[in-house]
């Protein structure tokens, strides 16, 4: 499915409440389909992307069910246990919080005092809440609160390597797309290289796979 990204600014989120979107909803993900339909949230745009009629044809050109490749367990590993855990692992100083919001600066919408504004305070606001994030899902040290989740993953959904994918099939389904989306989404900082480089198991092969399969 063909898409345009437009960076959100996380400080104003301006462009939440430019048309033709809404501007009720304030948070991100925001998917606007044929320049009409507003679709609010993770899992109601990929829902909606499901029952498009040239997803469905896809699927079954390559033998998927929509019920099948949906329903994964490891989709709600990677929405609820991966994101929160992966949050105090690229905020967990000043100096990762920092980094993280690096990606302003080739923002091309965002004026110079926007970059440095986001990236100062958003680096002071995710420091904080990574604390919070820590404390109130009860882990002392994110990073082997990490290699615990990933391990389970790699163990339970990959089959300690036989699989190749967690769908069990030669192909990823929603779950191996939703963990691998999840990790992706902070390449380029410490925490994506610990979880990918350094550790030892079969989740480097399976990444390596997933990004030929998604290119």
């Amino acid at each position: 499915v063909p898409f345009e990204t437009i960076e959100v600014n996380p400080l104003t989120k301006a462009e939440l409440s430019s048309e033709p979107l809404s501007g009720e909803y304030k948070k991100v993900p925001v998917a606007l389909i044929d320049g009409v339909e507003q679709i609010n949230g993770s899992d109601e745009i990929i829902q909606r992307v499901m029952d498009m009629p040239r997803t469905v044809s896809f699927l079954e050109a390559n033998g998927l069910h929509g019920e099948r490749f949906q329903d994964s367990e490891w989709r709600t590993f990677a929405a609820v246990d991966l994101a929160q855990l992966l949050y105090p692992n690229i905020c967990g100083s000043l100096g990762d919080s920092y980094r993280a919001f690096g990606y302003v600066n080739n923002v091309d919408s965002f004026s110079r005092m926007q970059q440095i504004s986001v990236q100062y305070l958003g680096m002071l606001a995710m420091y904080m809440a990574a604390a919070k994030v820590k404390k109130r899902i009860g882990i002392t040290d994110e990073r082997t609160a990490l290699s615990e989740a990933l391990g389970r993953f790699e163990r339970d959904g990959l089959q300690g390597g036989r699989l190749q994918f967690s769908s069990g099939l030669d192909k990823p389904d929603l779950g191996d797309l939703a963990v691998f989306g999840v990790l992706r989404s902070v390449r380029g900082l410490d925490a994506h290289d610990f979880a990918i480089k350094s550790r030892p198991g079969p989740l480097k092969d399976w990444y390596a796979k997933m990004v030929g399969e998604t290119r």
